[in-house]
């Protein structure tokens, strides 16, 4: 026996789910619906990583981040001096970590990590 398989283009499905519900929905609703919409963008919610802070300002400072991320990787990739003193940077770090005793910076990052966990947000 055999079964039959059909995928649906997830993009073009969604479509087809907000056209349908949006059809049925009156004028009244359809407002109703916007200004709920709206007012969950701009209501701050609580979970552990935004306290406090609206969805909308969570994306809005994730397109921040994307577009800070991009600027300076074009800068750097335009720019071998600062690339070449990042490079230098970096690898003086590592030596100095791989230097290091390692049960001491075990013992570091662990009051370290512990530290961050009883901070309060």
């Amino acid at each position: 026996m055999s079964t039959i398989q059909i995928q649906l283009d997830p993009v073009a499905l969604r479509e087809a789910t907000t056209q349908a519900i949006m059809g049925v929905l009156t004028p009244e609703m359809k407002a109703e619906l916007i200004s709920k919409a709206i007012t969950a963008l701009l209501t701050p919610v609580s979970d552990y990583y935004n306290k406090q802070t609206p969805p909308l300002q969570v994306a809005f400072n994730d397109a921040v981040m994307v577009s800070a991320r991009a600027i300076v990787k074009d800068t750097l990739a335009s720019n071998t001096e600062v690339m070449a003193k990042i490079t230098e940077l970096a690898l003086q770090t590592a030596q100095k970590v791989l230097a290091m005793d390692a049960d001491k910076m075990a013992d570091k990052m662990a009051d370290s990590f512990i530290a961050s966990m009883r901070k309060e947000y």
